[in-house]
């Protein structure tokens, strides 16, 4: 992915710098940055307070964060799997999406699998000092129509660092 980013850079003119690092670890000094973007990706997190804290960290004071994601194993982490023939999961309704018996027990036991979501992100946001400016449902456009009939409508929070 960092190769296409800097693909679609050049092409664009742009002298963009990218860097791979762990989320909960940033290599960034304190109050760099005037935004911070999660674009799902929290969800699949193994530490995803720590992620905040880290994005908060490096944000300066009235920086904002925006978290656009979904609650993508919420509904489905009650719910036995069921297999096609090649092991992979069905892509409808109740029984799943594009994962395989590999990768569900994954999703199953990551932290945010089981939180009721997006009310967990601003409950967190609120404790770390942050003022949510705007939240709202949405109809993700990027994501599969047929992921988006299993966990429904993706969330925007947009929260300001007091």
């Amino acid at each position: 992915m960092i190769d296409e980013a800097r693909r679609c850079a050049e092409e664009a003119g742009s002298k963009a710098k990218f860097i791979q690092s762990e989320a909960n670890k940033l290599p960034f000094v304190d109050d760099s940055f005037d935004y911070a973007v999660l674009r799902n990706s929290l969800w699949a997190m193994d530490e995803p307070k720590k992620v905040l804290e880290e994005a908060s960290r490096v944000l300066k004071k009235e920086g904002s964060i925006i978290i656009i994601d979904a609650p993508w194993i919420e509904r489905l982490s009650t719910q036995k799997p069921k297999m096609n023939d090649d092991g992979v999961r069905i892509r409808s309704g109740e029984t799943g999406f594009g994962g395989t018996d590999l990768i569900d027990p994954i999703f199953m036991n990551l932290p945010l699998t089981m939180e009721s979501r997006p009310e967990w992100d601003c409950n967190r946001l609120k404790d770390m000092r942050f003022q949510i400016t705007w939240q709202e449902s949405m109809d993700d456009m990027l994501v599969d129509r047929s992921i988006h009939e299993i966990v429904g409508d993706s969330f925007v929070i947009i929260a300001v660092k007091k």
